[in-house]
């Protein structure tokens, strides 16, 4: 198992990273688009420039965490990223024009993602008294998007001339929160908790290979089908009858259920061991029918706080299992190709899509995260026949917690 990263003041300063990080998170998914309209900009050129927060995780950030990696690099490129993240914040809210604002947009999401794959590296390794934070830590990291969605949403429900300074100033200001923070914290141990086999390393190699994949795929069809929600959920609340604040209040609602569900899930997997993904994706299914087939607007609502399960338990298990997975020095770039499938592939796509058919099917298009669903579940079945095969061959069991 990884050795523990103890805890102290760089443990404080991973969750005041974590604060820092997320506080902006929802705020740019929620509210860039209608940020980047009251600059001036077209529909189509803000569905560029959104759309570029998703498309870096592809290659760019992992190249980039690669290269640190393999380098051992990472104080110098986090410093240059700590700079263009600074940079690219402020300059999105006092630039305009569409290439200005797209390279500003560009700039932070491929620090932030950067930055994402090494905050992940570290949390899934910290531990207090024996026990996991990454729980933990994801919960505060949550909790912080549902404050800035709620500032966010009322600044411009309340004060909507004073939005663009506030959308700016809190980039900033989170920006420069987390330079701070990343300054104390922990520096993650270098093994992995899958060790190299010294008899076979090339048919230890392929079978890792094997599994990382499976893990990928599983985590881009689990992961990603929650595109559809961000996609056209809000259209969706909208068609059910709810208003601007109502929509607002149940977003709020969906981040923070998000929060209890990480808070939850070391107990989880205490639990339900291995069966954790099997139990959450069946939630899934569940939960994405009845947003296909419901007319009732509160139950439709309701349906948004499975959030706690569907997307926490399945995110937090999958990024464990790549941590496990990965060598200790290129356990970052497992982190950034994490994001690569589960963000930058599979909820890419189904953004897309969920959007394409929801002008046509309306509700049912949620039927499509349930196919992905099912399809990621046998994904993961398949990963977890490898791990055990990988396992078997190295005689060094993963770590359940």
């Amino acid at each position: 198992m990884a050795a523990d990263v103890r805890i102290g003041t760089s443990t404080t300063a991973t969750f005041a990273g974590y604060v820092t990080f997320f506080l902006p998170a929802g705020v740019l998914l929620s509210f860039l688009s209608l940020y980047l309209h009251g600059k001036g900009m077209s529909t189509a050129e803000v569905g560029f420039i959104v759309s570029c927060l998703f498309s870096v995780k592809l290659v760019a950030s992992p190249l980039i965490v690669l290269f640190a990696d393999a380098r051992d690099r990472h104080a110098g490129v986090s410093t240059v990223f700590l700079a263009l993240s600074l940079l690219a914040a402020a300059g999105l809210g006092y630039l305009t024009g569409f290439t200005s604002l797209a390279l500003a947009t560009v700039a932070l999401a491929v620090s932030r993602n950067y930055f994402q794959s090494m905050l992940e590296n570290r949390a899934v390794k910290l531990r207090s008294g024996g026990r996991p934070q990454y729980g933990a830590l994801r919960l505060t990291g949550s909790l912080a998007v549902a404050i800035g969605v709620a500032i966010a949403g009322a600044v411009q429900a309340w004060r909507p001339q004073a939005f663009p300074a506030a959308f700016a100033g809190l980039l900033v200001a989170s920006s420069l929160g987390f330079a701070a923070a990343s300054q104390a914290m922990p520096v993650p141990p270098n093994s992995g908790a899958i060790a190299s086999t010294t008899f076979d390393p090339r048919a230890a190699a392929s079978g890792r290979a094997r599994a990382i994949i499976l893990v990928l795929l599983a985590a881009a069809l689990l992961v990603g089908a929650h595109g559809a929600l961000y996609s056209v959920g809000s259209i969706a609340l909208e068609k059910h009858g709810f208003g601007p604040a109502a929509i607002a209040v149940i977003w709020v609602g969906t981040f923070a259920a998000e929060a209890i569900g990480f808070g939850l899930l070391n107990r989880a997997t205490n639990s339900l061991g291995p069966r954790v993904i099997a139990f959450a994706a069946s939630v899934a299914i569940l939960r994405w029918g009845l947003m296909a087939v419901l007319s009732s607007p509160a139950w439709f609502a309701a349906t948004f706080l499975l959030q706690a399960v569907t997307l926490a338990w399945c995110h937090g298990t999958l990024v464990k299992t790549i941590s496990d997975l990965f060598p200790g020095r290129f356990a970052a770039t497992g982190q950034a190709l994490y994001l690569a499938g589960a963000h930058g592939i599979g909820m890419s796509l189904c953004t897309y899509f969920g959007a394409k058919l929801f002008v046509v099917y309306a509700d049912q298009a949620f039927l499509l995260p349930l196919m992905m669903t099912l399809g990621g579940l046998a994904a993961w079945y398949s990963s977890a026949a490898a791990i055990r095969k990988l396992e078997k061959a190295n005689a060094c069991a993963l770590p359940t917690t």
